[in-house]
């Protein structure tokens, strides 16, 4: 398990008897259905911050896998209206603001939803 992994599942705070229920009603339903520590921004905000480097590097690796820039997969996020260039933007220029914590969040929401994918398939 990595350290972004053991994170999501901190972050969580389930038993361990509730963490694979958890984690397929994840795969099932999304990030944005609600899960004890990602609903409010600020608990997402602070995730990213705190796991901004382990998740840019599993976005940036799950985009180069699917032959896309970051940029533009972060774009297709269904919880965002940006285009690839003002996600550029966002990378490259943090700022603070209703927007940016909206960026926070869907990275958040990504961890939370590909982790929880990761060690679903790892459980079989």
């Amino acid at each position: 398990m990595n350290t972004l992994q053991k994170a999501v599942i901190e972050q969580l705070d389930v038993d361990e008897d509730e963490l694979q229920t958890t984690l397929k009603d994840i795969c099932n339903h999304g990030a944005d259905a609600g899960f004890s520590g990602f609903i409010y921004y600020s608990e997402t905000t602070e995730f990213y911050q705190d796991n901004k480097a382990d998740i840019l590097t599993m976005a940036g690796e799950m985009a180069s896998e699917l032959g896309t820039s970051l940029s533009e997969m972060v774009a297709g996020f269904n919880c965002l209206d940006y285009t690839a260039q003002e996600v550029d933007e966002f990378l490259l220029y943090p700022e603070e603001g209703e927007d940016y914590t909206t960026f926070e969040n869907a990275f958040a929401w990504f961890a939370l939803e590909h982790t929880a994918l990761a060690l679903v398939d790892e459980e079989g």
